[in-house]
């Protein structure tokens, strides 16, 4: 197995500790696994299509719009951006890059050194 294929593993493993929780810190967890499959997809390591990096992107925002995890809010639009635009939706793009801006507004510079 490569290492690529060891790091996907972990990366499900976590997942599952994550779905068995319902601290914050599970659902944080679990809202970031979202957005790192919409980022491995979007790079190109993952097969998925764009619109299942939409998918994806919207339950991460699911999950962590209402813990106000706004970097990962943040991030999880660029996601989606970035799949709308393979999509050649260049309008629906450019509100995710928007709502992105928006959300990296709401981090704090303590979030950012954290």
């Amino acid at each position: 197995m490569g290492d690529v294929e060891r790091g996907l593993k972990l990366i499900e493993e976590a997942r599952m500790l994550y779905e068995k929780g319902d601290s914050h810190d599970h659902q944080q967890g679990l809202g970031w696994y979202w957005i790192l499959q919409a980022d491995l997809a979007n790079a190109g390591l993952i097969r998925r299509e764009p619109n299942e990096v939409i998918e994806l992107t919207t339950r991460a925002l699911d999950i962590l719009k209402p813990i106000e995890n706004w970097p990962g809010v943040a991030r999880a639009f660029a996601a989606r951006a970035k799949a709308h635009e393979k999509l050649g939706d260049e309008q629906q793009a450019s509100k995710d890059r928007l709502e992105q801006q928006v959300y990296e507004g709401r981090i704090s510079p303590e979030e950012e050194t954290d």
